[in-house]
């Protein structure tokens, strides 16, 4: 589960407590403390964390995997090699993304391929965003003598803030596709009286020009007609040239997945993914 924002303005509210309840010339160090913890390297992962949910709720994930979190996965010995390659992923996201490097998980339906291809996403996208750093201090208030006119500082303590120099809220953007049902969306934007050009990914599947990152989930499942392997492939071979990096999930193994897709598009994903084979039974019969 997300961090709520809403704890942030409470903690700003118990420093403000301090500074109402405590002695005026003793309430400063007290407030450093609590404005030291506030804004520690967990505090800013937070907000980073934050700031990055927007970018995820517009990135197509399935209502079904939209809350699923990592902790909320077992690991278990049929997919403990797919799990540290997640991980490790997610930790050098950063480098693999420009690279456009990827992973592809295999296994058998139900044994969690989608809901770890979910997770990667989400975490791939906070670990990619930095959040604006606000900082805070304790101050006096400037007020102004009635007869005089003098400035002088108040007795009182407040709290100001200040934004770090070149603060910004940047992330990347992502994209979770179902790739049968993007191409029955490809298909009846084709027989609608359209431009034909014009509905090529724009239907189901619009890439933001920052995304960095696009699962295909359950690649395989959909007939292998000519017209759909030439639209797989087409995509991949977008994604492969603008090096946007992929995720993968599919029931059938690389080898299988050619006689599928087809050979160039299966090359294209073996070229820009390091593969991992799940192979515990489906979650979905014990449930």
């Amino acid at each position: 589960m997300g961090f709520e924002i809403d704890q942030y303005v409470e903690d700003l509210k118990k420093i403000r407590a301090i500074i109402d309840a405590g002695e005026k010339d003793s309430a400063p160090a007290e407030i450093m403390a609590e404005l030291k913890r506030l804004e520690s390297d967990t505090e800013y992962e937070r907000l980073c964390f934050e700031a990055a949910e927007p970018s995820i709720n517009r990135s197509g994930l399935p209502p079904k995997l939209r809350n699923i979190e990592l902790n909320d996965l077992v690991e278990t010995d049929g997919n403990r090699d797919a799990f540290a390659a997640a991980k490790q992923f997610v930790k050098k996201s950063h480098e693999l993304l420009q690279q456009g490097r990827g992973l592809f998980l295999t296994g058998p339906a139900g044994c969690g391929k989608s809901a770890l291809a979910a997770v990667m996403l989400k975490e791939v996208v906070r670990h990619n965003t930095q959040a604006e750093r606000l900082t805070y201090r304790p101050a006096r208030m400037v007020e102004y003598d009635q007869i005089t006119k003098e400035p002088y500082l108040s007795k009182e303590w407040h709290l100001s803030s200040k934004r770090a120099n070149n603060s910004f809220t940047e992330t990347i953007h992502a994209r979770f596709i179902q790739t049968a049902k993007w191409l029955k969306s490809l298909r009846d934007a084709m027989n609608a009286p359209l431009d034909p050009e014009a509905t090529k990914y724009d239907a189901g599947c619009y890439l933001h020009e920052s995304t960095k990152l696009v699962v295909l989930d359950d690649v395989g499942t959909e007939y292998p007609t000519d017209w759909a392997r030439e639209q797989i492939y087409l995509l991949i071979d977008d994604l492969y040239t603008a090096q946007i990096s992929i995720i993968g999930t599919s029931n059938l193994s690389l080898n299988k997945l050619r006689d599928v897709i087809g050979e160039r598009a299966a090359d294209r994903l073996s070229e820009m993914c390091a593969v991992r084979v799940m192979t515990n039974p489906s979650w979905r019969q014990k449930s």
